[in-house]
């Protein structure tokens, strides 16, 4: 059997984002034996059909087919080819076929430079892709024209729910349920401070006990309406627990972030009861921007004052 060799060198946001791409790969070519190597935690993509490869592991992989580790690691990173005058799309025209499933390594060419690819860009990628796809193995992987088919799902069956459960439980008296993502944007989504949205949070927490205030980063407060997924679910990596939480609030909050991100599901994407307001450099750098068949509603601003952020936030809640 065949290896193909989904690879990701950069962050969760990365992951998620492209998940339906790459499980509409995999259903479309099942004869090949599939694996996906990435540098983040080994769960993040527990629901999708292919086994997990750690990167240091990917490398050696790479160094038995001829391309050594050193290369890879040196060059990918730098947005530099392999090969002269090519992106580091594939690694490989032979066995095993090796997808570079990192959108930033489009970027330019299916999106413009210094942006982040909305769905719009991951659609035109994912197109070019299965053209490539084609050339080099001979088999036909389409994506219809319909965003809404690539919106991320998450089975959430495949991990332990009930911490999840649990955490709602604490949080159901409220009135409203406000998820806020509100830790560093580790790749230059935003500008908004983290104090003054920490600032923002609190002086919205006192004004309206009501609310319950889930944020993803601890704040120093003891307002009894704020809770941190921190303290809710103790654990290293959150990100599918707090994604399926998201499901349960009805404002989402944040600044492209990767917990921001893994809120980003169909369910919650086709439910117009749903609010997501994304403080970030530029609108088009949303995955929801254009999306004219999303239910729910989205907001996008760039505001950096605390008043400012503050009246956006006020005017929803």
């Amino acid at each position: 059997m065949t290896n193909g060799i989904f690879f990701n060198m950069f962050r969760n946001g990365d992951l998620f984002v492209v998940r339906e791409f790459v499980r509409n790969v995999i259903r479309q070519i099942p004869q090949y034996n599939w694996h996906y190597a990435h540098g983040n935690h080994k769960d993040s993509l527990i629901d999708l059909p292919c086994m997990y490869i750690p990167m240091p592991h990917f490398y050696e992989v790479c160094e038995s087919v001829g391309c050594k580790s050193h290369d890879i690691s040196d060059l990918i990173p730098k947005y530099k080819p392999l090969h002269p005058g090519e992106p580091v799309r594939f690694l490989s025209n032979n066995s095993p076929l090796y997808i570079n499933t990192w959108a930033g390594c489009w970027h330019g060419s299916k999106f413009p430079l210094g942006c982040y690819p909305n769905m719009h860009n991951l659609l035109d990628i994912w197109g070019a892709i299965s053209e490539i796809l084609f050339q080099k193995t001979g088999n036909i992987v389409s994506f219809n024209n319909s965003i809404v088919d690539y919106f991320p799902t998450v089975d959430y069956s495949f991990f332990n729910t009930e911490v999840v459960n649990q955490a709602v439980v604490k949080i159901n008296g409220f009135d409203k349920k406000i998820l806020i993502a509100n830790g560093r944007s580790l790749s230059g989504q935003s500008q908004l401070d983290v104090n003054v949205l920490n600032n923002v949070i609190a002086d919205l927490s006192n004004k309206y006990p009501y609310i319950a205030f889930i944020t993803t980063t601890n704040i120093n407060t003891n307002n009894q309406n704020i809770f941190c997924t921190d303290t809710l679910f103790q654990k290293d990596f959150d990100l599918l627990e707090i994604s399926y939480l998201s499901t349960f609030c009805d404002v989402i909050v944040g600044k492209n972030s990767g917990p921001f991100t893994y809120a980003h599901t169909k369910t919650n994407i086709m439910n117009d009861s749903k609010i997501f307001v994304s403080f970030s450099n530029l609108a088009r750098d949303n995955l929801l921007y254009d999306v004219s068949t999303a239910k729910c509603q989205f907001i996008h601003s760039s505001e950096l004052d605390s008043n400012k952020v503050t009246s956006v936030l006020y005017d929803i809640l």
